[in-house]
């Protein structure tokens, strides 16, 4: 599994390996504010956004919170 696994192709971990994550909010064209406290934040949020879209990849939702 680990051998034949490409980040690069996965949804969210591919815009993170080419740009971070204001690459996963340009992929997206997530919300976003002008500043934020550190890029972690800003991945947080992103994810958040995106976390209907991706429930496969970004469970589950009580990392954000949520339920």
């Amino acid at each position: 599994m680990i051998k034949n696994y490409d980040a690069n192709v996965h949804p969210i971990c591919g815009s993170l390996i080419k740009g971070g994550p204001a690459q996963l909010v340009r992929d997206y064209k997530v919300e976003h504010q002008e500043e934020y406290v550190d890029e972690c934040h800003l991945c947080y949020i992103a994810r958040l956004k995106l976390l209907d879209k991706f429930p496969q990849y970004l469970a589950p939702k009580q990392v954000y919170g949520l339920e």
